[in-house]
């Protein structure tokens, strides 16, 4: 899956938003579309419809709940990890997480918010996401 991943790309500064809370995801696209940039903005309400976006098309950079049904965050980063891009773009968005996860994450490179986040938090992520890609 990985030999045309050019053209996949919506956009270079696509971002898939993946959550099953709709206050979540109407709070991450104000958050977003309050930054400068002119982000092209998806969005799934979990991982198994995440992964059927991805399959058809590439985004520089996934934001995931952790917990939700069909399949939850943590399955979609290894999913995209073995599939996409062995380095993948990911952010997680979490309630709680317990030490064992957060372990992997910090092993893997993943960025983790708590919920409620703050704005500006997510904002600096997205910016430093993108800036590193450059």
């Amino acid at each position: 899956m990985t030999d045309n991943l050019e053209s996949r790309v919506i956009t270079k500064t696509a971002i898939l938003v993946v959550d099953d809370d709709e206050h979540v995801r109407k709070s991450s696209k104000r958050i977003i579309e309050s930054m400068p940039e002119n982000y092209d903005i998806h969005f799934a309400e979990n991982g198994k419809e995440a992964v059927e976006m991805l399959k058809k098309h590439n985004y520089p950079l996934v934001i995931s709940d952790l917990t939700m049904p069909e399949m939850d965050g943590l399955k979609l980063y290894r999913w995209i990890k073995e599939n996409i891009y062995p380095r993948p773009k990911f952010m997680l968005v979490s309630g709680s997480l317990d030490e064992e996860i957060t372990q992997y994450l910090d092993n893997e490179g993943v960025l983790y918010l708590p919920k409620p986040f703050k704005a500006n938090d997510y904002v600096s992520f997205i910016e430093k996401s993108f800036e590193s890609s450059k």
